[in-house]
């Protein structure tokens, strides 16, 4: 039997256990209420509660988890990420925290530090069906639909009858084919106005830098231009201006491109110069565009251009294959000059499309013999054979802005044996806007 003295002291020992007890329960009724307003979409009075709560009780796990979510509901990214980062380093095994924390870094698209948190959790929980569609979520964000699939696959191995993985799966699976369509569709279109086309102005600047070796100089080609692009139709001015031989002047023109139906499109230039150097007085160019099939293109037309006192044509037409994400094109140029010889010069062009179809790199070469287009007084009796190599890239910079870098090597071999070679530097600048 007790006697008094232990009796006191067992009730002395017991009574900081219940005072303990007390608050615990404390604790748990209030993070039941914030649980109760978070549920009922009362954010800011768990903000408010939440933050009030933490005073008195700061290693609150519960609440610190509602206060975050509170945070990241009402779009409080970086408070959202301070309190859920330090709750998830005291408590890692915290899954609702680790999923919070995640949602909030994917809403900042920070991917690559929400990739870090998601791993971390798979190591901890390997089979853990939330953390596993959260790496889907964040694949889909980085427009990674081919790769979430396959993830979704491997969910699908161990859960089976996971409904949202399924039905996630079926929309990933129609998204990626439908993005799959619509990159091939846009290259396969890249001469052809579609019917997404938005309204939008593009402002180009290009320059064409070359190191020529005969003779010693460097030339220069560079063009500005502004387009109104439609639903059916492209119009815009274009200025050019060319530094050879020791002579600059500029070229000035209009174009216009009407789309005459969903798959065809007809183009119309007129240029006007009055530098025979380097440009024709008159340029009038026409062809047109057709879809054949969703991954052909085809077209045909030709440039009539008019010097002083002479002229030349060129007739030329295209054929361009989509593949996977390749372009292939193949173009011959045939000139005719009023008295001198013809001559027919062949392109080949290679183009490699990104995901987005404003990233690409490509491969552009031409054999064969043309008029000197560089000495256009020679163009009635001089005949050059060509060679040349080209790269070309563009990068897109952001929604607006496209950055474009190329360059190559010409080789002009003249009746008489002589050689010439330019070494090229192509940079240019696109610039989109109104409804880009």
């Amino acid at each position: 039997m007790l006697n008094a003295r232990n009796g006191l002291i067992v009730i002395c020992c017991l009574f900081p256990l219940l005072g303990y007890s007390s608050v615990l329960s404390a604790t748990n009724n209030q993070s039941n209420e914030l649980k109760k307003l978070y549920q009922a979409k009362n954010y800011q009075t768990v903000i408010r509660v939440g933050n009030v709560l933490l005073l008195e009780t700061p290693d609150n796990p519960d609440a610190r988890l509602f206060l975050g979510l509170a945070y990241y509901q009402t779009r409080q990214y970086n408070k959202a990420y301070e309190i859920l980062n330090t709750t998830l380093a005291s408590y890692p095994d915290y899954l609702d925290v680790r999923l919070a924390l995640i949602n909030t870094l994917l809403a900042q698209k920070r991917y690559s530090k929400a990739f870090e948190i998601i791993q971390e959790g798979l190591e901890r929980h390997a089979d853990d069906v939330s953390l596993q569609m959260a790496k889907v979520k964040l694949m889909t964000l980085q427009g990674k639909e081919l790769e979430a699939v396959k993830e979704l696959n491997d969910i699908l191995n161990t859960h089976q009858n996971y409904q949202p993985a399924i039905d996630l799966k079926k929309k990933l699976t129609l998204k990626a084919r439908h993005k799959k369509k619509s990159i091939k569709r846009t290259i396969a279109n890249d001469q052809i106005l579609t019917k997404e086309t938005q309204s939008q102005y593009v402002f180009s600047m290009f320059t064409n830098n070359m190191d020529v070796t005969m003779p010693a100089q460097y030339w220069n080609y560079s063009s500005v231009s502004l387009y109104r692009h439609s639903e059916n139709v492209h119009y815009g001015i274009e200025l050019n201006y060319a530094n050879r031989f020791n002579h600059n002047g500029i070229q000035g023109g209009l174009v216009f491109m009407p789309k005459l139906s969903r798959n065809t499109q007809l183009r119309l230039a007129y240029f006007s110069a009055n530098q025979p150097e380097l440009f024709p007085d008159h340029t009038v160019y026409g062809e047109l565009y057709q879809n054949v099939l969703d991954n052909v293109t085809v077209s045909g037309g030709g440039y009539y251009q008019k010097l002083s006192n002479t002229y030349f044509n060129t007739y030329t037409g295209s054929i361009d294959v989509y593949a996977s994400r390749f372009l292939f094109s193949f173009r011959p140029l045939y000139y005719q000059t009023k008295s001198g010889p013809d001559s027919i010069l062949y392109r080949l062009h290679v183009r490699f499309y990104a995901d987005n179809p404003d990233q690409y790199v490509g491969l552009i070469g031409y054999i064969g013999s043309s008029p000197d287009l560089f000495n256009l007084f020679t163009v009635n009796f001089l005949r050059v054979r060509e060679k040349i190599i080209m790269a070309e890239s563009q990068f897109v910079i952001n929604k607006s802005l496209l950055f474009q870098l190329g360059g190559g090597y010409e080789n002009q071999q003249f009746p008489d044996n002589r050689e010439r070679g330019l070494f090229y530097l192509n940079v240019g600048l696109k610039y989109r806007f109104g409804h880009v």
